[in-house]
């Protein structure tokens, strides 16, 4: 069995630090129009540019690079950072909760770099199997950072926006405007996917290493001296093709 699934990444990862933006952004900006409105017309008109052009961009199924996301998002900290207007506390706060998305994705992102060359049947020491047991836990550990964040979302908004000195009424009405606006589920689901294939990963090398001497590599299969500890083996393996193939699968 082949123990390393194959496929491009789905663009819909490409779309998270979007999505998830355009929620905290949508919302706050519905937030500062209801009871501030913008007194900083520099400000209003730059905010309104980054709504059209992150709607546009994912109408049009485009490619996303968390990058010009960071570069967006600081550019509105700054402009947010260095004006006096009541608005100005609530975009800072938005901005840089974005910011920090933005950086746990692209952790994540290289993460998933570093782990691309995962394949048991490429171990032939000890020290191969160290290592690809550190990248796939390093991995783990910032897609659940990922999740983490996601599922906690709105008590992210809730404390950047108190820390902004917003009221707890405003607050709600916003998260409820972004909940309206935005459904987070899917990226949630597909983060858990993402959890799910990097336990199966390690469960496929801690059990490799359980059975260090019991199994070899031959053409691109991992073989191993027994039936019973081959059979469990496979099923690790097919179970990690069955959570690749479903968080491949489209998701609504």
């Amino acid at each position: 069995m082949d123990p390393v699934p194959s496929g491009k990444k789905p663009l819909r990862y490409r779309w998270l630090p979007y999505a998830v933006g355009m929620a905290i952004l949508g919302g706050a900006v519905a937030l500062v129009l209801l009871y501030f409105h913008f007194s900083n017309r520099e400000m209003e008109m730059t905010v309104q540019g980054m709504m059209d052009q992150i709607k546009s961009e994912q109408q049009d199924h485009l490619p996303v690079d968390p990058a010009q996301i960071e570069a967006r998002m600081q550019t509105l900290k700054n402009m947010a950072d260095q004006s006096n207007t009541p608005e100005a506390s609530v975009m800072s706060a938005v901005a840089s909760l974005s910011l920090e998305l933005v950086d746990k994705v692209k952790a994540a992102q290289a993460a998933e770099q570093d782990a691309r060359e995962y394949n048991p049947a490429l171990i032939t020491s000890r020290d191969d199997l160290a290592s690809q047991m550190e990248s796939i836990s390093t991995l783990r550990t910032k897609q659940a950072d990922v999740l983490s964040f996601l599922q906690n979302f709105y008590e992210h908004i809730r404390t950047v926006l108190l820390g902004a000195g917003i009221g707890p009424n405003d607050i709600n009405d916003l998260i409820t405007r972004t909940r309206q606006g935005r459904d987070l589920s899917p990226f949630i689901a597909l983060q858990q996917s993402k959890v799910k294939l990097a336990d199966d990963r390690l469960a496929q090398l801690h059990f490799l290493d359980q059975n260090w001497g019991r199994w070899h590599a031959q053409n691109g299969q991992v073989l191993f001296t027994d039936q019973s500890a081959q059979s469990t083996f496979n099923n690790l393996t097919a179970t990690l093709q069955a959570d690749a193939a479903q968080g491949e699968s489209p998701q609504k």
